[in-house]
């Protein structure tokens, strides 16, 4: 009985600490294919995880086999039968492993006939939060290939290669697989010999009944089975000079932009020259960090509706770089960007992982064709947040408008969800960046020639820059008169920044809608200011080149105003809905329904019409996992200003997963514009399954196998198989339970009276 007893424990704990202990990264990958894949994708990635991972790099794969042996040993304290037993429980995995990627297969099969080509998009479910390309490079065994077939594919994927490649993974898996065994029978052994011990020191009457199998033992292991099984089943688990350039260059340079409709945007640039030891064949190293909320500005382009283009761009790291080389091979470029990291880290104040090398493609601009350029590539864990704290180091010590923008930084202003008014979405950059390769593309022109002569220092030396861009959604404010939109206020500065004293140039430049155009002008009006004097002949090629963008005006004034730093149109503020969508829970059970509310809310001072909530894409991706009741549209006639309207329904979540459902979309009609706003996007997870779920998901595999050569009856072949071993099981209890009685009261032998 007490190997009975180690068995089915063992085959419990393994399968239940196989799904506690799965990798976070490999946790995410779960949640987030299980909807489409069903259970048995969980299942399967965690016995994998547990049979073909290397032990000696992931502790838990070790711990696992270790301790689960080693409790078979306690409970059996035979040396030959607790190994055997042990030894049978990983077995018993594999046909396990080989079960569940059976049913995955079945499930990927029927999706096939049921779905046309041009729908596959549409089943592929939303990228959660949080399932980076930095999770996806660490994840075990994953990371390594996933580097393994990008160093293949920049050497050039050839059929041999690719064959090699199979095979050498192939073999290491099978020898990390045969390393299980070993640890099993080690762990089993250790148990035996703790088992016997400790059974040395128990109480006689304790030990007695261990030894006899008596029935509070078993008790005791049954107790500890159902508490495991509970615990598996709900574990969830970022002047007059052209320029004097005696001591360098050093540029400023900031502009803003509003669209009329209640968007700004802003760009700061700071370029100066360097003395940094960049190698010569270096063009380009940058790093860059962005933190953005996607949905509103994506929903402008034409992607196609079942293309989730939000969520695929939650793979990109926060933070990456690039060392762009010229005429240098992947090998070399590799083997030298060590030194440029190191530059780029002490610019941006946080640490970069390389990833790889490669060529970049041939560019050709008119008749001229770029040098061969290769590019190294890699990625940091730091958010946009870090980044921002240090991506100016390089300009700080010129004061003027770098301060402002370090201000804002560190009060809030340009970080997403930092504060009430912050920027909906940032992007920050710093490196370095060298012309000099790129000279024999200028035209040949004597105005062009005089100039260069003064610009020479500019392509002998490296240019850093510091660049960062930042975008409100509801940026401008409503005047009396129209809407006017104040830069000193969203970045929230107590005063006005100044020029820079070190600045060769200046700029400010506002851009606007430009209302009082006829109608075959440049519809964009734009204003500029500037530290240089009037006599400099930069002032005019700057205005020349912002005019191709629009009718430039510009500004005079030697020093920052209030004016530098405001726009203001006379046309209104459109309506504007706020629209918003919640879930009635962000955790529930599988099969559960929640209920998810879209709501639209007046915040204009006029009256909308024709107000339509589309949320019918709020499962795609989830077809096989969800069900919808009730209505996801709602036509409504007119919404008054500072009203609310809203729509309810609910959805069933079927499989363990992460759910994070599409945005809810929503037109209007106002003064007879149409216009559109998108929501945010609600998450609800249900879980990694549990125990209990996991063992009925195999059950399921195994009838739908038997189905394949029994006509079908699969469920009644496996359901006699489990009352036959059942009643074996009982029936080993029932024999423990007598010997027991047996041994507790033996008979006495007769007396015979002497005659």
């Amino acid at each position: 009985m007490r190997k009975t007893v180690a068995f089915i424990l063992g085959i419990a704990l393994v399968f239940g600490l196989g799904l506690a202990f799965l990798p976070p990264s490999l946790q995410l990958i779960g949640l987030w294919l299980t909807p489409l894949l069903g259970t048995q994708f969980y299942v399967a990635l965690s016995l994998a995880y547990l049979l073909l991972a290397d032990p000696l790099i992931y502790p838990a794969v070790l711990f696992v086999w270790l301790a689960v042996a080693f409790i078979g040993g306690v409970i059996v304290r035979r040396r030959l039968g607790g190994v055997l037993t042990m030894l049978l429980v990983w077995l018993l995995v594999v046909p396990m492993l080989a079960l569940s990627v059976f049913g995955v297969a079945m499930n990927v099969q029927q999706m096939m006939e049921d779905v046309e080509d041009e729908e596959a998009l549409g089943l592929v479910p939303p990228i959660p939060e949080g399932l980076t390309l930095t999770q996806l490079l660490e994840t075990p065994m994953l990371g390594d290939v996933f580097m393994d077939v990008l160093n293949m594919i920049g050497e050039g994927v050839e059929q041999e290669i690719g064959m090699n490649f199979i095979m050498g993974y192939a073999y290491r898996a099978l020898s990390w697989m045969a390393l299980k065994p070993l640890i099993v029978l080690v762990g089993a052994l250790i148990g035996v010999e703790a088992g016997r011990i400790g059974q040395r020191f128990m109480p006689e009457s304790l030990s007695g009944s261990l030894q006899a199998d008596k029935p509070g033992s078993i008790a005791a292991l049954k107790t500890l089975i159902i508490v495991f099984i509970l615990l598996g089943a709900t574990a969830t688990p970022a002047e007059g000079q052209f320029i004097d350039l005696g001591e360098g260059v050093y540029v400023e340079q900031l502009v803003a932009g509003t669209d009329g409709e209640g968007h700004v945007g802003l760009i700061n640039v700071f370029l100066e020259t360097e003395d940094a030891e960049v190698p010569d064949n270096v063009v380009a190293a940058i790093v860059v960090s962005q933190e953005i909320q996607a949905a509103s500005l994506l929903s402008l382009l034409p992607f196609p509706e079942e293309l989730d283009t939000e969520s695929f761009l939650n793979l990109a790291p926060d933070t990456m770089y690039a060392v762009v080389y010229v005429d240098t091979p992947p090998e070399e470029a590799m083997q030298s960007s060590a030194q440029v990291k190191a530059l780029l880290e002490d610019r941006v104040g946080v640490e970069l992982v390389t990833l790889h090398a490669f060529e970049l493609p041939e560019f050709q601009l008119d008749e001229a064709t770029l040098p061969s350029m290769t590019a190294v590539v890699g990625y940091s864990d730091a958010d946009a947040a870090e980044v921002a704290e240090e991506f100016l180091n390089g300009v700080m010590e010129h004061g003027g408008l770098a301060e402002g923008v370090d201000e804002a930084v560190s009060n809030g202003a340009l970080a997403p969800g930092a504060r009430e008014g912050f920027a909906d979405g940032s992007v920050f950059m710093s490196g370095f960046i060298r012309l000099e390769p790129f000279t024999f593309m200028l035209p040949e022109d004597p105005m062009l020639d005089m100039f260069m002569e003064d610009l020479e220092v500019l392509f002998e030396e490296p240019l850093g820059f510091a660049v960062s861009g930042h975008y409100w959604d509801e940026g401008a404010a409503s005047m009396d008169l129209g809407q006017s939109v104040d830069l000193a206020v969203l970045l929230g500065l107590e005063s006005l920044p100044g020029y820079s004293m070190d600045s060769d140039a200046s700029f400010i430049t506002l851009m606007t809608p430009n209302q009082t155009s006829a109608e075959d002008e440049l519809g964009v009006a734009i204003r500029f200011f500037s530290n240089l004097p009037q006599t400099s002949p930069l002032l005019p090629m700057y205005g020349f080149m912002a005019g191709g963008f629009g009718n430039v005006t510009y500004m005079e004034g030697m020093s920052v105003t209030a004016d530098a730093l405001r726009m203001t149109l006379d046309s209104p503020l459109p309506p504007r809905l706020i629209v918003s969508k919640t879930a009635s829970r962000v955790r529930a059970a599988t099969g559960s329904q929640v209920d998810v509310t879209v709501s639209v809310t007046n915040r204009g001072n006029n009256a909308v019409q024709d107000v339509e909530i589309d949320d019918g894409s709020t499962l795609l991706g989830y077809e096989y996992a969800s069900d919808l009741r009730g209505s996801d549209t709602k036509i409504i006639a007119s919404i008054a200003p500072g009203a609310t309207e809203t729509l309810t329904y609910g959805v069933t979540l079927n499989r363990p997963g992460v759910f994070r459902l599409r945005p809810a979309k929503v037109s209007y009609v106002s003064g007879g514009e149409t216009y559109g706003e998108v929501s945010d996007r609600p998450t609800v997870e249900t879980g990694p399954p549990g125990l209990v779920q996991a063992g009925f998901t195999l059950r399921g595999d195994l009838v739908r196998l038997i189905d394949l050569t029994a006509d079908g009856r699969g469920d009644t072949v496996v359901t006699a198989v489990t009352l036959v071993v059942g009643a074996l099981v009982l029936l080993n209890l029932a024999l423990s339970v007598r010997r027991w009685r047996l041994g507790e009261a033996p008979l006495e032998p007769v007396q015979l009276d002497e005659p």
